[in-house]
């Protein structure tokens, strides 16, 4: 893997909020104002019958907002870029803004009972197919290994889940991909999420920033490290 061909694939941060927010339209074109006037503007909206609010920009970075009731006093805010065209702190700005007008439009959300952030990555591999050199460099494997499978491997990869910590205060849960990219078998797919199950305040919890760097600092240094592992022993 060559990790100077880093590209972006999706940014992704979710919190699931009790009680629900109230899914008015006369709140949702508030929000929108409210973040218009910050320059956060969205070429497309959407309102889901009793589900919720969607928004959506192409310009000037791909940018999706969805607020949502997703179980009895339950609701969700999600904020994702797909395909970003810019570095994560961009991102992390146009997040930071958003969670704070919910804040300021959904007063009676006031407990953050799950959050979750998702980074995807795209890496060039060292040979003609990703999957060989995770086989065969990473896993020390051999192509005949395969064999008994009795067809061609297309692709494939890891899939790495991580408890938290004992004693770990926030609960962290941990779930990494590590995979072949089946649209250009050069490329090595890379999934880090971080899920903290555990209840916050709205105020302790919505902090973007902190959540999202430190999903980005894991990805890039402890499983691109995993990752170069075989081939540096």
């Amino acid at each position: 893997m060559l990790p100077e061909t880093r590209t972006s694939l999706h940014y992704g941060i979710n919190f699931v909020v009790a009680p629900a927010p109230v899914l008015e339209q006369q709140r949702f074109l508030r929000f929108q104002q409210e973040l218009a006037i910050k320059k956060v503007e969205f070429q497309h909206s959407e309102q889901r019958k009793r589900q919720g609010f969607i928004l959506i920009a192409a310009e000037p970075q791909p940018l999706e907002v969805k607020i949502l009731e997703v179980g009895p006093q339950v609701g969700q805010l999600l904020v994702l870029s797909p395909n970003p065209r810019t570095q994560l702190n961009a991102f992390i700005e146009y997040a930071e803004i958003i969670c704070e007008t919910f804040k300021l439009v959904w007063r009676e959300a006031v407990q953050i009972l799950s959050r979750d952030v998702t980074i995807r990555h795209l890496y060039q591999s060292e040979g003609d197919h990703a999957f060989k050199y995770l086989w065969e460099t990473r896993l020390g494997q051999i192509e005949k290994g395969l064999s008994s499978l009795g067809r061609p491997v297309l692709g494939g990869g890891l899939r790495l889940v991580m408890p938290p910590p004992e004693g770990e205060a926030d609960g962290t849960q941990v779930e990494v991909k590590i995979e072949s990219f089946l649209r250009d078998s050069k490329m090595l797919f890379i999934e880090t999420q971080f899920v903290w199950p555990r209840p916050v305040p709205i105020d302790a919890g919505f902090k973007p920033r902190i959540l999202l760097e430190q999903v980005e600092r894991f990805a890039m240094n402890e499983v691109v490290n995993f990752v170069l592992r075989g081939k540096n022993d």
